[in-house]
Formats: C-alpha cells, sequence, structure tokens
C-alpha cells in the first residue's frame, strides 16, 4: 500500500516539476523572440519567416509570436533537420 502512495506522490511531482519548467522555457522562448524582432525590426513592414522545430515550447500555447515574425515548422524527423543537427554535432 505504502509503494502504491509513493508511486502516486512520485508521478504527480514529475507532472508537476515538468509543467512548471516547460512554463519556465515558453517564457524564455518568447523573450528570445522578443528579442529577435526588435533586433530585425520587424512589424507591420517588415516580415521574417523562422524555420523551427516542434519542440514543446516552440508549439506552446503560451506563445506569444511578435508581429512580422511568421513561424513555420518543420515535419518531425526532417531529413533535413536530422542531416543539420548532425552536421552541427560533428563540428
Amino acid at each position: 500500500m505504502a509503494m502504491v502512495i509513493w508511486r502516486k506522490l512520485i508521478q504527480i511531482m514529475v507532472k508537476l516539476t515538468t509543467g512548471f519548467y516547460q512554463k519556465l522555457i515558453s517564457e524564455l522562448f518568447n523573450r528570445v523572440l522578443e528579442d529577435f524582432a526588435r533586433e530585425f525590426q520587424l512589424g507591420e513592414d517588415r516580415h521574417i519567416i523562422l524555420t523551427i522545430d516542434t519542440t514543446g515550447w516552440h508549439t506552446s500555447f503560451e506563445l506569444k509570436i511578435p508581429l512580422g515574425l511568421h513561424l513555420e515548422y518543420l515535419p518531425a524527423y526532417s531529413l533535413l533537420f536530422t542531416t543539420c543537427r548532425a552536421f552541427m554535432a560533428s563540428n
């Protein structure tokens, strides 16, 4: 009985921790997008399409995409992304 309670408690703690980190990373990514848009002076008259993967914080509902920035997502297990990741890891 005690093991069942401990297992359930651990499951709850993992969910809470994962949610906390997901929110923290999403907020950080929002700041990165804001800085990116400011650096390239994006707005109504200037647009950029940014191609990214589908990591959890890239697709979060909490994402605030600045005006002028458009996100395009790579398909899961994209050959292009896999090739780029392998190249970057080797250098």
